[in-house]
């Protein structure tokens, strides 16, 4: 896949360069909604050592971000894109003589490509996409388990590493008003969706577990462009 998005990105720079078009850079941060149902179920039906453990995060929405490296043509801007989002889960309990959980943490890198076009306002400094993006998220995560005995000075902790593949798309609108006309701010919201979701592994096995990073994407960002 990575040498896939190379290659491409090498031909879309040298269409680029060649009909001397657009070549931009943008980056966004915003809020990202994660189902993570097998991870919740998971954590929640997990045996844990000590009775009353209450769910305290329960893989909530968090931030996302992603750059972008593309070229603009008439209406059409594409290119690849880089992205990064976190959530995770927390099972414990606490109180005077220690502390006891079950965590899971996880991290989601993204890599795909990206294709927009304009429908409104081609000719103005405010503009509307509609854009695609599809690609590959990578995740790791971290299962924890964590005791601490204040009295006996007891702090024991137990790490294993998951990672996993899930193949996505996501369409989204974006809202771009030119600042100048080398920057741009931009507003944007869509829904990321995994038809593949890959098991976990755990050194080489597969485990019965997947990663859902499916839902709601909301950000805000900017555009340099670099050529005119």
């Amino acid at each position: 896949m990575k040498k896939l998005i190379i290659s491409l990105f090498i031909v879309l720079l040298t269409i680029s360069s060649a009909s001397a078009q657009r070549i931009f850079l943008e980056y966004n941060i915003g809020y990202g909604t994660f189902n993570m149902s097998d991870m919740r179920h998971t954590l929640l039906k997990t045996e844990s050592a000590v009775k009353g453990m209450k769910i305290t995060d329960d893989f909530p929405g968090f931030l996302i971000q992603d750059a972008k490296v593309g070229f603009s043509y008439n209406r059409w801007d594409s290119g690849v894109l880089f992205g990064y989002m976190a959530t995770g889960g927390k099972k414990s309990l606490a109180d005077y003589s220690g502390s006891y959980k079950n965590e899971i943490k996880n991290k989601g890198f993204k890599t795909g490509l990206f294709a927009r076009y304009c429908l409104m306002g081609q000719d103005f400094k405010l503009k509307l996409y509609a854009q695609g993006s599809v690609g590959t998220i990578f995740t790791n995560a971290k299962l924890i388990d964590e005791i601490n005995l204040n009295a006996n000075n007891i702090h024991e902790r137990e790490e294993a590493k998951i990672n996993g593949t899930n193949l996505f798309v996501q369409p989204a609108l974006i809202i771009q008003y030119h600042i100048i006309k080398p920057l741009a701010v931009q507003a944007q919201i869509g829904y990321e969706w995994s038809p593949y979701k890959g098991k976990m592994r755990y050194e080489g096995n597969k485990l019965d577990l997947k990663a859902d990073w499916d839902g709601l994407r909301a950000s805000v960002g900017f555009v340099v462009y670099l050529t005119n």
